[in-house]
């Protein structure tokens, strides 16, 4: 096929020059980023994730790549909310109440990383601050780092 097209004389504009491989792996990145960005932004699946990964972030999953297995695997727990907070539990076993020892809201992970006053001093020692805020960008490549995650999950 592609000596029948070389010996085919060219239609079009001259000069012919020829697309780089670069320019063709660029674009079809950028194609597969948008899609997946778009994807993301319309599913009303995964609620939890979403709260702390607002937008698709290559440089989080970058990130996420370079850690090893048991650390994936609690950010995953972590990020996912599939984990032994009470939220979670409760949906395993009605008999579990899902609000938190604070009383102030379900035991999620969103609620512990972001404004749960019982855990407030472990956030001022990694984040350095006692909450987050409720529009902070939990998972992002600019404010939080998948470690500083990981180090407040084990704590």
């Amino acid at each position: 096929m592609a000596k029948i097209g070389f010996l085919m004389d060219f239609c079009g504009l001259e000069p012919v020059v020829p697309i780089s491989r670069t320019t063709v792996n660029t674009a079809i990145v950028d194609w597969s980023s948008n899609k997946l960005a778009a994807q993301w932004k319309e599913t009303s699946m995964c609620r939890q994730t979403k709260m702390l990964l607002p937008v698709a972030d290559t440089k989080v999953s970058k990130a996420c790549l370079k850690l090893n297995k048991k650390s994936l695997r609690l950010l995953t727990h972590l990020v996912t909310g599939h984990n032994l907070l009470n939220y979670h539990q409760s949906k395993i076993d009605w008999r579990i109440d899902p609000l938190c020892e604070c009383k102030e809201d379900d035991e999620t992970s969103y609620h512990v990383l972001t404004h749960c006053p019982t855990y407030g001093g472990c956030r001022v020692a990694i984040f350095g601050a006692p909450e987050l805020g409720s529009n902070y960008r939990i998972l992002s490549s600019v404010n939080l780092g998948v470690i500083e995650l990981i180090r407040f999950h084990t704590q």
